[in-house]
């Protein structure tokens, strides 16, 4: 939870910027990807076993905490334990300030945004897309065919990501028994496979939408966009268990 500044400006473009974190993530919980949790890199804690099982942090110069949350989430059985868990109770406070260190996140956001670039999401539409490759995906790791898959990726003929997720699951479900299928397709289609197919969705057929829009869209959220900056944070599911 970001707390303020000494500066109403960074205050409020920094909790702007937090709302878009607590969207994206409210978005994956009712798609009910296994990825939905949040990759702030300051608010990770990691079990030794878990830490040497992924070699340890990424190096990179930024997005380190989504890829090492990415790796440590499937290292869980899905369907009954999480290796991702997100904690309920207080929220660990962050003053809002500004930053130039990363080449994007936080810093580069809240600095976009003080120059006056509305905010704006991901339309809905696309987490209606990810819920529905979602359920197909788990209709398959059941047992049953790929209809409602080969319907998806006919009914998205431009994502190129679509077709390629539906060639690895009919890949892997003739590979692999029932019992291993669900966890190869979790791992096949991970935190960042999912990430792209946002990306292409909002490139190929849905932009982004103006805060407003999106709010007065989005049936995983519930509240009205006039409502203040603090009050709209608080309304966002936090996504304290990872497992819808």
């Amino acid at each position: 939870w970001h707390v303020d500044c000494d500066d109403p400006a960074i205050n409020a473009a920094t909790a702007r910027y937090e709302l878009s974190l607590r969207y994206y993530v409210a978005g994956l919980r009712w798609a009910r990807s296994r990825y939905a949790f949040h990759t702030i890199g300051s608010l990770i804690s990691v079990t030794a076993r878990g830490y040497a099982a992924v070699r340890g942090m990424p190096r990179r110069q930024a997005g380190e905490d989504f890829y090492l949350l990415n790796k440590l989430a499937k290292l869980g059985e899905p369907g009954k334990s999480a290796s991702v868990c997100s904690l309920g109770g207080e929220a660990v406070e962050i003053r809002a300030r500004r930053s130039t260190r990363v080449p994007f996140g936080t810093g580069p956001a809240v600095e976009t945004l003080l120059a006056g670039t509305p905010l704006r999401v991901y339309d809905p539409r696309t987490f209606a897309v990810l819920r529905e490759l979602l359920a197909a995906l788990a209709e398959l790791a059941k047992g049953g065919d790929s209809a409602s898959l080969d319907a998806l990726t006919r009914a998205h003929p431009r994502l190129k990501l679509l077709a390629n997720c539906q060639q690895l699951a009919h890949d892997l479900h003739q590979r692999y028994p029932v019992e291993q299928l669900d966890a190869r397709l979790h791992q096949g289609f991970g935190a960042l496979r999912t990430l792209q197919l946002i990306h292409e969705l909002t490139r190929s057929t849905w932009p982004r939408l103006d805060w407003a829009e999106a709010v007065a869209q989005a049936p995983f959220l519930g509240f009205a966009p006039d409502l203040p900056l603090t009050e709209q944070r608080r309304r966002i599911p936090d996504g304290s268990q990872m497992w819808p």
